[in-house]
C-alpha cells in the first residue's frame, strides 16, 4: 500500500495523483508502468513516447530484479575471466559472492553465502507531478507477502553480518523535453511502514521498493566491470572499435594530426565516440586518425595520466595532437599533457574537456552510493531513449556493489579533495578549452543524470550544472567554450561539439 502527500509553497498539504503499479503475483515492469501512465495522463504524449520505447528493450527497461536475475547470472559466468563479479540468482533475488577463494559461512553451517543480496517488492507506484510541489512524502506499507519474502530470503541466503536496507528505487520522466533521471533513496522506518521524501518536477515518477542486504567490502582497487564493459561495447560496435583502435593495441605510427579520446568514470571510449561520430549517418568516415585510451578509472588519476603519456610518447609520432576528454577523463588528459611537455614530446598538444570536475562534484559527497550511480552513468546511453543501455550484469553490479570508501580514482573528485589541488597545477591555460553545460530539468534537451540521495538534484542544489558536475567546476580553467544546455552524458551529441572536433 502506498500513501503519497505533497507540500506546496503556501504550506498546504494534499494527496497527490498516484496509482499502484503491478500486482502481488508478478514482478514490477516498465510495461505495467506505461499502462498506468497512459490511463493517468494521456495528454503527456512526449513522456509516454519515451516510456513506450523503453518497455520494448530489456536493456532500457526499469524492472524488478527477478525479471532479469537469471540473465545476470549467465553473463557473470560468461565473463568471469574478465574479473566480473560472481552473481547468482536465488529465487526472486540476486546475490553477489566473493571474487576470491574462501567461504562466507551462513547461519546454518559452512555453505557459501552471498556477500550481498537484493530484490524488489512486487507492487510499485506511478505519480504525476505538476511541478508545484515543494516536497513529496511517500509512505510505503508492505504487504504480508512482501514481509514474508524478506524473512524467507534472509533466512535462506543471509548472514548475521549483513545490513538490510529498504530503498525507494525510482525513475523520473520530467520536463517538456523529457529528461529521464534515475535514483534511489534510503527509506526511513515509519510508524506503519517506510517513508521517503522527494522534490517534485513536472512529469511522471515511477518507483518501487528494493531490499538490499549487504556487507561493506574493502575499497575497490580496480573496476570489476572495466574489461567486461569494453568487451560488450566492442562486440556491439566492431567497426568503430576497429576504426578507432585502443592505444594499447597499436605499434608506433606517424600522422600529421591525430586525436585521442579519454573516457570518464566507469565507462569506455566507444560510448562517447559512438555519439561524436554519428554512426547512424550512412557513409560516414572519420575525419582523421582517432585512438582510444581505455583505462581503469578506479585507480589514481596520476596512474592513468602516466600511462596515457607513456603510450602517446612511445606510439604516436604526430605534429598536432588533440586530447578529447569527458568528465573525469579531462583530469587525466590535462595531467598527461603536462607530462608530455615535461618529456619534450615533439607535438603541439591541445586538450578539449567536457563536463570535467576541475573543482570536484558534490555527487561524490554522498559516499559509497555515488559509486553505484556513477557506474550506471558510465554505461552507453540510448539514442532514442535517454537512459543507460545496461546489460543484466551491469544492473546487478549497480544494486550489489558496496564499499565503505570510494576508490581512490573517484574519491579525488570530491570538492574538498587535496588531490585536485595538485592536478590544477598541471593545467596550461593555453592548451585547454573547457566545455560545460547548464541543464534545466524543466526545459533542457533530453538527458539522463544522477542525483543525490534524498531529493532530486539535492547534491547540486541551485547551482548551474549538467546533472553531475557544476558548471563553474567544469569552467574553472582554460579557454571557455560556449555554454551548452545538454546533460552530462550528451555532450558529444551536440552540433557545436561535433563541429569543433
Amino acid at each position: 500500500m502506498w500513501i503519497v502527500t505533497a507540500l506546496y509553497a503556501d504550506g498546504t498539504r494534499s494527496s497527490l495523483q498516484a496509482q499502484e503499479v503491478g500486482s502481488p503475483d508478478s514482478p514490477f515492469s516498465s510495461r505495467q508502468a506505461f499502462d498506468v501512465a497512459q490511463r493517468l495522463r494521456p495528454d503527456w504524449v512526449g513522456l509516454l513516447s519515451l516510456m513506450r520505447a523503453e518497455m520494448q528493450d530489456p536493456s532500457l527497461a526499469f524492472s524488478a530484479i527477478e525479471a532479469w536475475a537469471e540473465n545476470a547470472q549467465a553473463e557473470s559466468k560468461d565473463l568471469d575471466w574478465t574479473g566480473a563479479p560472481k552473481l547468482v540468482r536465488h529465487e526472486e533475488a540476486l546475490g553477489r559472492y566473493r571474487d576470491g577463494p574462501g567461504l562466507n559461512p551462513g547461519i546454518y553451517g559452512n555453505e557459501e553465502r552471498p556477500t550481498a543480496i537484493a530484490w524488489h517488492d512486487r507492487v510499485g507506484i506511478l505519480m504525476a507531478f505538476n511541478g508545484q510541489e515543494e516536497e513529496v512524502t511517500i509512505e510505503y506499507r508492505p504487504s504480508r507477502e512482501d514481509e514474508q519474502r524478506v524473512q524467507r530470503l534472509l533466512h535462506r541466503y543471509g548472514s548475521p553480518d549483513l545490513t538490510l536496507e529498504t530503498l525507494f528505487d525510482w525513475r523520473g520522466y520530467f520536463g517538456s523535453h523529457s529528461a529521464v533521471i534515475d535514483g534511489w533513496t534510503v527509506m526511513r522506518k515509519g510508524r506503519k511502514g517506510y517513508v521517503a521524501s522527494l522534490k517534485g518536477f513536472a512529469g511522471f515518477l515511477v518507483g518501487t521498493v528494493a531490499r538490499r542486504s549487504t556487507r561493506p567490502e574493502p575499497t575497490f582497487e580496480t573496476d570489476p566491470r572495466q574489461a567486461s564493459r569494453l568487451i560488450e561495447m566492442e562486440r556491439k560496435y566492431p567497426d568503430l572499435a576497429n576504426s578507432c583502435p585502443s592505444l594499447s593495441e597499436i605499434d608506433r605510427v606517424e600522422h600529421e594530426n591525430a586525436m585521442v579520446f579519454v573516457h570518464g568514470t566507469a565507462s569506455c571510449a566507444i560510448a562517447g565516440l559512438k555519439d561524436l561520430f554519428s554512426l547512424a549517418v550512412e557513409g560516414f568516415a572519420l575525419p582523421g586518425p582517432v585512438y582510444r585510451f581505455e583505462h581503469d578509472t578506479f585507480v589514481p588519476i596520476t596512474d592513468n595520466s602516466a600511462e596515457l603519456a607513456r603510450m602517446i610518447s612511445e606510439r604516436l609520432r604526430v605534429k598536432r595532437l588533440l586530447l578529447v576528454a569527458h568528465s573525469r577523463g579531462g583530469l587525466v588528459a590535462v595531467d598527461s599533457a603536462r607530462l608530455l611537455a615535461d618529456c619534450r614530446y615533439d607535438a603541439v598538444v591541445s586538450v578539449y574537456t567536457f563536463g570535467t570536475p576541475f573543482r570536484g562534484t558534490p555527487l561524490v559527497a554522498i559516499g559509497q552510493k555515488a559509486l553505484n550511480v556513477l557506474m550506471k552513468l558510465g554505461e552507453e546511453i540510448a539514442t532514442s531513449v535517454p537512459v543507460p543501455v545496461m546489460s543484466a550484469l551491469a544492473k546487478g553490479c549497480f544494486y550489489l556493489l558496496e564499499s565503505p570508501k570510494l576508490p581512490r580514482g573517484i574519491a579525488v573528485m570530491h570538492e574538498q579533495a587535496e588531490g585536485l589541488v595538485y592536478l590544477q597545477r598541471s593545467i596550461d591555460q593555453k592548451q585547454l578549452t573547457a566545455w560545460a553545460s547548464d541543464f534545466d530539468v524543466e526545459t533542457g534537451s533530453a538527458g539522463f543524470g544522477a542525483t543525490a540521495e534524498g531529493i532530486l538534484l539535492g547534491a547540486l542544489g541551485r547551482r548551474q550544472h549538467d546533472l553531475v558536475v557544476p558548471t563553474a567546476s567544469a569552467l574553472a580553467f582554460g579557454r571557455l567554450a560556449p555554454l551548452l544546455r545538454c546533460s552530462h552524458v550528451h555532450y558529444f551529441r551536440q552540433p557545436p561539439v561535433r563541429s569543433v572536433i
